[in-house]
């Protein structure tokens, strides 16, 4: 779960889905995400996340480490539109 001011995060908010291009701290393990420079990846769930560092383990790539400020990611509610694509 992301919590916190939008702004004060980094954060952009836009039709249920959030991008990641801040700190990893905010991404708790279990979250789900995708690549919109990489949509090929399929949908990836957070395994861990420390500083800028993400763990993330994508359908169609497997298990990789993502340095947000170059890979930002957008969070997916589980269940939305996004999660089933």
């Amino acid at each position: 779960h992301i919590g916190g001011s939008g702004a004060r995060l980094g954060l952009l908010q836009k039709h249920g889905k959030q991008e990641m291009n801040g700190t990893a701290d905010r991404l708790a393990p279990g979250t789900f995400v995708r690549s919109p420079a990489n949509p090929d990846w399929g949908l990836g769930q957070v395994q861990s996340a420390i500083g800028d560092k993400v763990t993330v383990n994508f359908e169609h790539r497997g298990k990789l480490v993502l340095n947000l400020a170059a890979a930002p990611l957008v969070v997916v509610e589980p269940g939305s539109e996004d999660a089933n694509r």
